[in-house]
């Protein structure tokens, strides 16, 4: 029998914090006994770092995969690597960045496993150009709720595949995966400029996109009158570094009686100050995954967590639906201690994949009583748009809202019951939004 422990886990943001009964194999053949020993429901779960509720089980099971994190093969003609489901994105980058290789596209975090990238079809700073992850997935094994384990791709079991990708962790465990790298450099060039009007800055990431390889913008929502925003691009560069493995600091409890209005709206303004230098040379990874420095940066906002929204709004709206949105958030009582904007390019490939073509916007806020109220609102504001809310960051959106987002979820809800009919992988999303539908 395989062993479990109890444990209180959440998402990265804290915000609903649930008990549920761990596994940890360390093997594929304990994947298998765990679902054949155990009559719990079931969900994958890596590092943690989604933010909301889809890799969390009240009172199931949650398969932490993390120790099967094993490299399998790498071809260095085809530059392909085949790894385990729970090896990080931070060892694929550590293992290959110092050869000239790395990964195509990755996430604001590197603390992420390869099947939670893919789970999630996660995306980064280059999306207009090289797409989300989950485009440079060639193939993966999947677990699947029978016991057996399927190859899927783009021409084998495609239909499973696409709703893999991205599918939250609702088709089965993802056991290994083949990733197509690229060739990499490991230093970037960062220019930056400081924008004070919203459409402006809007207006040079539509630019950037076409031209930058990396573009991204942080925006100061504590100025009531104005919306200072800066704008960081980011270009590969072959000056030569010494590699090594940064150790995150800690961040202590503490740290949260720091974080208030005042003290976001100074860091901000000195934010927007220092980025009118000149161009500066920065480790890739370090341009890549800013708050991978600060261990358990989540504890900033204190013990009852954070929400983190994040949409996109399609091209032809989002110019009037991001000042909206900001709109709303500047008149209410919450503070926005992060704010994000950059451009996406394509739709993703996976039936419930994030991107599409337009504008996304990440907001962090401290979890209030009435927090929730205003992220009802900025939800509504983004269906009407045409836009989607993030599945990977969201705690809060309807099964109605669900439905409008993502077009394709009827789609997804036939291969469950084609793989899953007697819904053994769920999560605390997957019952709040009624992902399968109504036969659950």
């Amino acid at each position: 029998m395989m062993l479990s422990r109890e444990e209180k886990i959440s998402g990265w943001g804290r915000s609903s914090v649930v008990n549920a009964r761990i596994y940890q194999p360390e093997y594929l053949s304990d994947c298998k006994k765990i679902l054949s020993q155990s009559r719990d429901t079931l969900i994958a779960r890596g590092l943690g770092r989604s933010y909301g509720d889809c890799a969390i089980n009240r009172d199931g099971g949650t398969v932490v995969t993390t120790q099967c994190n094993r490299f399998c093969v790498f071809d260095a003609t085809a530059q392909t690597v085949v790894c385990e489901s729970g090896v990080t994105l931070r060892d694929i980058q550590h293992a290959f960045l110092q050869h000239g290789l790395g990964l195509v596209t990755s996430p604001g975090t590197a603390f992420v496993t390869v099947g939670g990238a893919i789970a999630n079809d996660v995306h980064g700073k280059n999306h207009d150009r090289v797409g989300s992850f989950s485009k440079h997935v060639l193939w993966l094994e999947l677990l699947l709720a029978s016991g057996d384990v399927i190859r899927c791709s783009r021409f084998e079991n495609p239909r499973i595949f696409f709703a893999t990708i991205g599918g939250l962790g609702l088709t089965g465990i993802i056991t290994i995966a083949c990733l197509q790298l690229q060739n990499q450099s490991a230093v970037v060039r960062v220019t930056s400029r400081s924008f004070v009007d919203l459409s402006a800055a809007i207006a040079a990431l539509r630019e950037a996109r076409d031209t930058a390889t990396y573009h991204v913008g942080w925006l100061d929502l504590t100025k009531k009158n104005k919306t200072p925003c800066v704008i960081s691009i980011g270009e590969p560069d072959n000056t030569k570094i010494i590699f090594k493995k940064k150790i995150p600091r800690n961040t202590p409890y503490y740290t949260s009686l720091f974080l208030n209005p005042v003290t976001v709206s100074l860091h901000n303004t000195w934010h927007y100050q220092k980025n009118n230098s000149q161009p500066f040379l920065e480790s890739l990874q370090t341009f890549l995954y800013p708050l991978d420095s600060l261990h358990r940066w989540n504890r900033l906002y204190g013990a009852n967590g954070f929400y983190q929204f994040q949409c996109v709004i399609p091209d032809s709206a989002a110019d009037e639906s991001i000042a909206e949105i900001i709109n709303i958030v500047k008149k209410s009582d919450q503070t926005c201690y992060l704010a994000v904007i950059k451009t996406l390019g394509s739709e993703g490939e996976g039936y419930l994949s994030f991107p599409l073509r337009g504008v996304t916007i990440a907001l962090d806020f401290p979890k209030k009583n009435n927090t929730r109220v205003l992220l009802d609102q900025l939800s509504v504001v983004c269906a009407s748009a045409g836009g989607r809310v993030y599945l990977a960051k969201d705690a809060c959106i309807t099964p109605s809202l669900l439905s409008i987002m993502y077009p394709r979820l009827f789609l997804f809800r036939d291969v469950l019951r084609e793989v899953d009919p007697k819904a053994r992988w769920q999560s605390e999303m997957s019952k709040r939004l009624l992902i399968r539908g109504d036969d659950v």
